[in-house]
C-alpha cells in the first residue's frame, strides 16, 4: 500500500471548504462523520428518468479518517443499466495541516 502526504490547505481550497475544516476533523470523535456534499438534480423533462446523484463524506475512525464517495449517473429511457462509481480511502491526520 502506497502512502502519500497531502497538504490539507491546498486540498480544502480545491474543495472550496473553510480553512478550519481540518481542525473540525481533529476534534471529531470516533464514529462521527462530516458530510462534504450531497447532490441530486433533475436534468431531463421526463419523469421516467432517474436523477444523477453524488455524495462524499468523511468519517472519523480509530487511528485516522476514512472518506467515501458515491456517484450515480442518470439512466435515460432505453438504457438497461445505471453507471455507479464508489470510492473509499483511509488517511490519518498528521501534525500541521498535513493529511
Amino acid at each position: 500500500m502506497t502512502s502519500i502526504c497531502i497538504d490539507g490547505d491546498k486540498l480544502l481550497r480545491d474543495l472550496r471548504r473553510p480553512y478550519f475544516t481540518i481542525a473540525m476533523l481533529r476534534e471529531m470523535k470516533v464514529g462521527d462523520y462530516f458530510e462534504l456534499f450531497d447532490v441530486s438534480m433533475a436534468l431531463g423533462k421526463s419523469e421516467k428518468e432517474d436523477y444523477p446523484t453524488a455524495s462524499a463524506r468523511i468519517e472519523r475512525v480509530k487511528g485516522g479518517i476514512q472518506s467515501e464517495c458515491n456517484m450515480d449517473v442518470a439512466r435515460w429511457e432505453g438504457q438497461k443499466a445505471r453507471a455507479h462509481v464508489r470510492a473509499r480511502s483511509d488517511a490519518e491526520t498528521l501534525t500541521g495541516s498535513k493529511i
